[in-house]
């Protein structure tokens, strides 16, 4: 059972179906933040009905280099 310190200190303790649409890169060995962390908030975004995707770095440590053309293309999706 996660603590209430922790809930209240956690992003996807405040997901709402208001939420932005949210792309998420992570690396497999990020030595900052834990793989679930990316996972958890992925989970949480979706069971909210948020438009997220996950996109997942092999050995990028705390710097996965994001796909610019991806980047550019959720923007022009989700960007009014």
């Amino acid at each position: 059972m996660l603590s209430v310190k922790y809930l209240s200190a956690s992003p996807f303790a405040f997901v709402t179906i208001d939420y932005a649409p949210t792309l998420i890169y992570y690396s497999d060995n990020d030595p900052v933040i834990a793989t679930r962390q990316a996972k958890n908030m992925y989970n949480e975004l979706v069971q909210h009905n948020v438009p997220a995707k996950i996109v997942m770095s092999h050995n990028a440590g705390h710097n996965p280099i994001a796909d610019m053309i991806e980047v550019c293309n959720w923007f022009k999706k989700y960007l009014k």
